[in-house]
């Protein structure tokens, strides 16, 4: 298993849990993260974390990954991604790739793969 695999598998399991200080650890302080809510860039681990904390109260993401795809740099991720209304219909479930740059064992750029 590529040494970032568990990391990320560990992060994920975190983040559907709630613990999001814990899913947040591998995030370096300074990274380029998606804002899907509101367009741009979030660029801080606590940006992150406020954004996680708003996406949770609006439509709550769980997340089951199905397979990791490590580089020299970076870790290509294949999930499930379910979306439910905040009463705990499903609103949206299907498959997602999130793509994952490291650098000095942190991650630093998170894209979502088209």
């Amino acid at each position: 298993m590529h040494r970032f695999e568990q990391i990320i598998r560990d992060s994920y399991a975190a983040f559907n849990a709630g613990d999001l200080d814990k899913a947040s650890a591998l995030i370096g302080e300074r990274v380029e993260w998606p804002n899907q809510l509101d367009g741009g860039m979030l660029t801080s681990r606590s940006d992150v974390v406020r954004y996680w904390k708003r996406l949770g109260r609006m439509q709550p993401h769980e997340y089951e990954v199905k397979h990791c795809a490590p580089g020299k740099a970076d870790v290509v991720v294949t999930l499930i991604r379910t979306v439910r209304s905040p009463d705990g219909t499903v609103l949206s479930k299907g498959l997602v790739r999130h793509r994952y740059t490291f650098r000095e064992g942190a991650v630093v750029r998170m894209e979502i793969i088209l």
